[in-house]
């Protein structure tokens, strides 16, 4: 239990965070004012993972611009337009759903609690990629270290790999390659941590 306290990091935290209450707020509301909102995550996860490298690459080649900093906006640019119409669909259902709208009971709340955490999983996914994606070494690593972070973040892949290749025709799209481009690769970062054995020279070896 101490062991399981300690890998507890930032991600874990945010993650289950989403988690609760997003699973509470749709156990509360039921399966009618989430149908929407979660059909329009399930277009937006394919269509984000699918482009933000390819207009990232756009301007690298044009602008001569850094790649990993041009991958890390690209995908907030993306993720930011999406997450305002996301928002706007969240608005729309629920002046639609809310005339002679009760609470949720029974088997109506528990395909709430289901659709939620099916929009908590899309949600928290494109949430870490963007944090393994963030110019900043020590938030790379929160995530990468958490118990939470790669885990959901493989699932959202293999969802939009299973999507894309669905709607191809046939295979083209490997999790595992989609994987390795967001967890891998050479980053700039802004800052970087201090590695105290090298800059001191307390611990360095003396020469004789």
């Amino acid at each position: 239990m101490n062991e399981l306290l300690e890998r507890v990091n930032c991600a874990d935290i945010i993650a289950l965070i989403l988690l609760i209450r997003i699973s509470y707020i749709s156990s509360y509301i039921g399966v009618g004012k989430q149908i929407l909102p979660l059909i329009l995550l399930v277009i937006i996860l394919p269509i984000t993972l699918y482009s933000y490298r390819e207009i990232a690459f756009f301007f690298v080649e044009r602008y001569s611009l850094d790649a990993s900093l041009c991958i890390f906006f690209s995908f907030i640019i993306i993720i930011s337009v999406f997450s305002m119409v996301y928002r706007t669909v969240l608005r729309i259902t629920g002046a639609l759903f809310h005339i002679g709208q009760m609470e949720a009971i029974g088997i109506e709340k528990a395909g709430g609690v289901i659709l939620g955490l099916a929009r908590t999983t899309i949600i928290v996914g494109l949430l870490m990629i963007a944090f393994i994606l963030a110019p900043f070494k020590f938030i790379e690593n929160s995530v990468k270290d958490s118990y939470s972070g790669v885990f959901i973040i493989k699932k959202n892949v293999q969802l939009y790999s299973y999507i894309t290749n669905a709607i191809l025709g046939k295979k083209k799209i490997s999790s595992e390659n989609t994987l390795a481009q967001v967890l891998v690769g050479k980053r700039k970062y802004f800052f970087k941590p201090i590695d105290v054995r090298k800059k001191s020279r307390f611990f360095k070896k003396e020469e004789f």
